[in-house]
């Protein structure tokens, strides 16, 4: 009930919140703050954790902790927390996560993606390593229905307009590729341009790390901010291309990474949250 009824008040937030927003809203629902864990409140036997930082939000409730299951008990204690998260899912009565939504829990193995709004909801049950607790858990990250969000803040093209991806050099995400073909890539100059295919430069080889100067991925320009950083893909090959985070580097040369794709900067952008980015205006 109590995940339910944040689901439906998440499904209100159509753009990025900040964390002090989250835990407002934990507040109004009947949630505490935890006694000793900072940014962390209880409900029941629930607890939820909300995680922000300069362009993300994303908040975790803990429904069960299993502990470190032993070898004779693993299978059957995984099956009943895969079994507790599918009932978890089917009582928040979501639709599924859409192609584009933020996927928080990749890593995680066994999941089921749903999403509230424009909110992604991940219900698992599992380990983040064989060492550490079985847990049945919610992630709730904004970053889902992102094209539908962003038809509401810049109109699309009335018909799609094709374009002959086998003659572009790098196979580049998927949202890329729907950008390109549903908005003219000067639609959104006044926060961002993005580089058409054709114009598309070659990709850069990544800086050297560490003393024995490891070569870190390549990196791709797709697009321009308005006050002249620039937003490129890290081209990491042992990543699919949904995955590619991207770097943006600023005039002053210094860069930072966002594990999001393109079309979720762009929406953020065209928003008030693009403070969190760019800083006051």
């Amino acid at each position: 009930m109590h995940i339910a009824a944040l689901a439906q008040r998440l499904n209100q937030a159509i753009d990025l919140p900040a964390a002090s927003d989250l835990a407002e809203l934990l507040t109004e629902l009947g949630w505490g703050p935890h006694p000793v864990r900072e940014h962390t409140y209880t409900v029941g036997d629930l607890m939820a954790w909300i995680n922000a930082d300069r362009a993300t939000t994303c908040m975790t409730v803990l429904v069960a902790d299993l502990g470190c299951p032993e070898d004779d008990f693993r299978e059957r204690l995984h099956s009943a927390a895969e079994t507790l998260a599918e009932e978890v899912a089917a009582g928040l009565g979501l639709a599924p996560a859409d192609e584009f939504a933020v996927d928080e829990l990749v890593d995680y193995g066994s999941r089921i993606r749903l999403r509230a709004g424009h909110w992604a909801v991940t219900v698992t049950g599992g380990q983040y390593d064989a060492d550490l607790p079985l847990l049945v858990e919610v992630d709730f990250t904004y970053g889902a229905d992102l094209c539908g969000r962003l038809a509401q803040l810049a109109t699309p093209r009335d018909h799609p307009e094709p374009v002959d991806w086998g003659t572009v050099a790098v196979d580049l995400p998927a949202d890329y590729r729907w950008l390109m073909e549903h908005y003219d890539p000067a639609h959104f100059a006044d926060h961002l341009t993005l580089t058409p295919p054709a114009a598309l430069p070659a990709p850069m080889p990544g800086p050297t790390v560490g003393m024995l100067r490891y070569l870190t991925p390549p990196t791709l320009t797709v697009a321009t901010m308005v006050d002249g950083s620039t937003v490129a893909y890290v081209l990491n090959p042992d990543e699919p291309t949904s995955r590619w985070s991207l770097r943006i580097t600023g005039p002053d040369q210094r860069s930072w990474d966002l594990p999001r794709n393109i079309l979720y900067l762009l929406t953020i952008l065209l928003t008030d949250a693009r403070t969190r980015i760019t800083g006051p205006s």
